[in-house]
């Protein structure tokens, strides 16, 4: 407990209660630390279509998530090398590198790292095999923006 007796001790200093009239400590530092969890999940969507890309990165940043993007899921691993990313939404059919490939090799290198497969060719057999290499979900295009914001949520909640 002395470890910890200390961080309290040192965090009562820098942000009195006396600030925050009404607030327990305890709840100011659970707004504090819910809102540093928002501001860091970042999204990486990986789609050959330029314009899905921007849509979607789009959508997500007004929802408050970090959000990039690559066209070409070649440079994929460079950017999880560079980049701390915790969510990647992946298109199925990409010139390159498939990906149902990339969803393999990022479980395989990256496993912590969840994964969301989309596709506007859809089959029952891309998405058991998105499943069975790792995917949380599959989605179809035209994407159901509702839907898919709930499964973010739920992700960026568990992490």
């Amino acid at each position: 407990m002395g470890k910890n007796s200390s961080f309290l001790q040192v965090l009562g200093k820098i942000l009195p209660a006396a600030a925050f009239p009404g607030r327990r400590f305890i709840d100011i530092l659970i707004c504090i630390a819910h809102n540093i969890k928002t501001v860091n999940f970042t999204i990486l969507v990986i789609d050959d279509e330029h314009e899905v890309c921007l849509s979607l990165c789009e959508i997500l940043s007004s929802r408050g998530f970090e959000t990039k993007f690559e066209t070409d899921p070649t440079r994929t691993l460079h950017i999880l090398q560079e980049t701390s990313i915790d969510l990647v939404l992946i298109d199925i059919r990409m010139p390159k590198v498939g990906g149902i490939d990339l969803l393999k090799t990022i479980k395989k290198e990256y496993p912590l790292i969840s994964v969301i497969m989309i596709s506007g060719h859809a089959t029952v057999d891309n998405a058991v095999l998105a499943m069975k290499y790792g995917a949380v979900n599959f989605f179809t295009k035209p994407i159901d923006m509702k839907e898919l914001l709930s499964e973010i949520n739920q992700i960026k909640n568990a992490s």
